[in-house]
């Protein structure tokens, strides 16, 4: 690590954290925005490295998330040459785990050495001007995306962002504007959330409230005044969005329907999602160990099948671990499902270790990891990379940067700025 937390900011480093930040901020905008800011970062840590100011040795992430990742790599490297498609399919597949992980690098290199309170505000800053945008579009369109333009995008990040927002009305007490705002960026989320449209999202979105307040653990007098609150909040709102666009009941009502089939049609219940996963295991099992490598699911599909029958030829496999079976084999999946395993646990180690406001940040990403895999049956962060992907290794990088293990030292808002080695 690096030892000295204290000294003046170099430039290199300002530009390592100011284009982290910018991409944080304006992620949801779209990847244009993300790699003009990854550019600036890029650009910071080759002067870095190249002056010997940080070092490959030096360790950023907790050990065994490391070595998974450099697994991950290397065995994604392995397949997707091995069934090489040309250097475009190529570039574009393996770009998605490497932009991935770079997202994971990056994000524990600044909280190790910043903390995290300037991540968290820009973070509810960014949620709550998509929730802005989606209540307009729900208002003036028949589109209920939001800024994505795609309801199950929408449905992910609001899973993404509720432990987030949940956390903030966590460390908001009192009767202040402060506390209620909090609880109206609780409210917005869940709104959000139920805007989707998106079966898996609700489901998951419940299991992550469960989930947070079991580990935080508030009073309960605390709790039944913050859901009153975001309650009353997300009550009001929903009806005057409902009003001023019918759409909105009946689209409700349909999922409502879908939910209730689930003993009657499979395919109705996952939305003919059961006959894209059938097929994507029926193509696992032709390359059962390397996998097809990272191409493009829409790609493969036409090479390998040409059309999936009453499907089409689909975008994505619409399941996380499947994608991972199908791209890279058995390996690949397993070291997958390693990788977020490993990150919820150090997420939860980490929140053992800390008390107050960083046990509820560690609370809030271990949920967040714990989501994504549940989500994973039903979707895939992978496959959501243009938007919101680096949204989540955001989070993932807070459980993975080294540090955090014990008492608070020099933080801002809960990441340890101890040195280890």
């Amino acid at each position: 690590m690096i030892r000295s937390m204290q000294r003046p900011v170099s430039w290199p480093w300002f530009f390592i954290e100011a284009g982290f930040y910018f991409s944080l901020f304006f992620e949801p905008w779209g990847p244009v925005f993300r790699y003009f800011g990854w550019l600036f970062c890029l650009g910071g840590l080759a002067v870095m490295f190249g002056t010997s100011e940080l070092r490959v040795k030096d360790g950023f992430l907790v050990p065994p998330l490391g070595r998974i990742i450099l697994f991950l790599l290397l065995w994604s490297l392995f397949s997707t040459l091995l069934n090489f498609h040309g250097w475009y399919h190529f570039a574009k597949g393996f770009s998605i785990p490497l932009e991935a992980f770079f997202g994971i690098f990056i994000a524990a290199l600044v909280v190790s050495r910043k903390g995290t309170a300037r991540l968290e505000r820009l973070w509810w800053a960014s949620s709550a001007v998509v929730f802005a945008w989606t209540f307009v579009t729900v208002l003036t369109a028949d589109d209920f995306g939001g800024p994505f333009h795609n309801v199950n995008t929408l449905g992910l990040y609001a899973v993404m962002t509720l432990p987030m927002s949940l956390l903030l009305a966590a460390e908001t007490r009192g009767t202040g504007k402060k506390m209620y705002l909090s609880r109206l960026l609780v409210a917005a989320n869940v709104l959000t959330l139920i805007f989707s449209f998106s079966l898996g999202a609700w489901l998951v979105g419940a299991f992550e409230t469960a989930c947070f307040l079991v580990l935080v653990r508030p009073s309960l007098k605390g709790l039944l005044k913050a859901a009153a609150v975001a309650s009353v909040v997300a009550a009001l709102l929903f009806s005057a969005l409902a009003v001023s666009n019918p759409k909105v009941l009946s689209q409700a009502g349909r999922e409502v329907q879908q939910l209730l089939s689930v003993s009657e049609d499979l395919s109705r219940f996952t939305n003919k999602r059961s006959i894209i996963w059938k097929a994507t295991f029926d193509l696992s099992l032709e390359k059962p160990l390397t996998g097809w490598g990272w191409l493009e699911f829409r790609t493969l599909v036409k090479e390998a099948r040409g059309k999936i029958e009453g499907i089409g030829v689909p975008f994505e496999p619409h399941n996380m671990y499947l994608e991972l079976l199908v791209k890279g084999g058995i390996p690949l999946l397993a070291g997958g499902i390693a990788l977020f395993a490993f990150g919820a646990w150090s997420a939860l180690k980490k929140m053992k270790a800390q008390s107050g406001s960083d046990r509820h940040l560690y609370a809030a990403v271990m949920t967040t990891a714990a989501a994504i895999m549940l989500y994973g049956m039903v979707g895939s962060v992978f496959a959501a990379r243009h938007k919101v992907g680096f949204l989540f290794w955001v989070l993932f990088g807070i459980a993975a940067a080294r540090g955090g293990d014990g008492p608070a030292t020099g933080t801002q808002g809960g990441v340890s700025l101890a040195d280890e080695h």
